[in-house]
Order: structure tokens, then C-alpha cells, then sequence
């Protein structure tokens, strides 16, 4: 969750706790996620009070809903997004042994 933290707040520039579109765009494509037209579909669906931001909530489930939605194709070819992955899994795995019975 804290990767998420850092990247939601690395994108929120002005510290306006909300993340306008272009922002998104741009956070993404940086991470070689260039695919607009389904940015605007997981947006439109994530976008709940219809105010044209995502606050944090609403970055959640973009985040949880972009895998169906956009392309993993150029993502790896960055080495430092193969990095955040295996952060996150890292992270994950963690966090998931706390609750192991």
C-alpha cells in the first residue's frame, strides 16, 4: 500500500489530495502505459462523484481495475518498473504472512 501512498502522492503535486487526469496520463505513460482510450474508460468508471479528479479512493480502484483495462506490453522494458513489481510482491508476500495461521 505504501508504494501506491508514494505514487498518489508523487502525482498530486499541489497536495490537493485529488489527481486530475493529465497527471495520470502522464504518470503512466512514464511508466510506458500509453494507452488513453482505456485510461478514459477505467476513469469514467472509478470517477464516482463525477468531479473530473480521483481522490485516493478513487486512485485504489483505478489501480486495481487497470490491469483489466490497460496493456502490460511495454511496461517491463523500463528496468525500474521491473523493480516496483518485485517491490510490490515483496511488500505483498509480507504482509500477507501476517495473517497466516
Amino acid at each position: 500500500m505504501k508504494l501506491i501512498e508514494d505514487k498518489f502522492s508523487t502525482w498530486d503535486r499541489d497536495d490537493a489530495g485529488m489527481l486530475m487526469f493529465r497527471a495520470v496520463e502522464a504518470g503512466l505513460a512514464s511508466a510506458a502505459f500509453v494507452n488513453r482510450e482505456a485510461l478514459h474508460r477505467v476513469w469514467r468508471e472509478v470517477d464516482m462523484d463525477r468531479n473530473g479528479t480521483l481522490d485516493f479512493v478513487e486512485f485504489l480502484c483505478l489501480v486495481f481495475l487497470w490491469p483489466t483495462m490497460g496493456s502490460y506490453r511495454d511496461f517491463f522494458s523500463k528496468e525500474e518498473n521491473e523493480r516496483t513489481v518485485s517491490n510490490a510482491f515483496i511488500i505483498l508476500e509480507e504482509t500477507f504472512k501476517q495473517y497466516e495461521l
